[in-house]
């Protein structure tokens, strides 16, 4: 079974994301390397795009979940958490708002997830 690997981007200018079919056509590929479309993307300027990777998992909607993305979900305790989902330690995490502390992010971990915004569109939703 092949692994999913998508990405997304906030543009900064715009102060739009970019899907991962957008990214596509504005990406600039490395014909040289006789590398595939769907094998590399380099944005034309990096800093103005941050990439945002797919975590393989849907909140309880069906939305896919994306590093950057704020959401709330219930955990072990069945206490609500809200948070920043991140990349660390080779895995994606659930940065819990105002706090030091994270949830790996697995399907096993949370009962309900779901997607309420962005750090870039929503960062009012956080309380850090």
């Amino acid at each position: 079974m092949s692994r999913e690997i998508k990405f997304r981007a906030y543009n900064k200018k715009t102060k739009k994301m970019v899907d991962a079919e957008r990214l596509k056509a504005m990406s600039v590929f490395a014909l040289e390397e006789k590398l595939s479309i769907d094998d590399f993307i380099v944005l034309p300027n990096s800093e103005d795009y941050p990439l945002m990777q797919y975590t393989r998992l849907k909140d309880k909607n069906g939305k896919e979940i994306f590093e950057g993305d704020i959401v709330k979900g219930s955990a072990y305790e069945k206490e609500i958490y809200t948070g920043v989902v991140e990349f660390y330690d080779a895995s994606f995490i659930m940065k819990i708002d105002g706090s030091k502390g994270y949830y790996r992010l697995n399907k096993m971990t949370f009962q309900t997830l779901e997607v309420i915004g962005n750090l870039y569109e929503n960062k009012e939703l956080l309380n850090d």
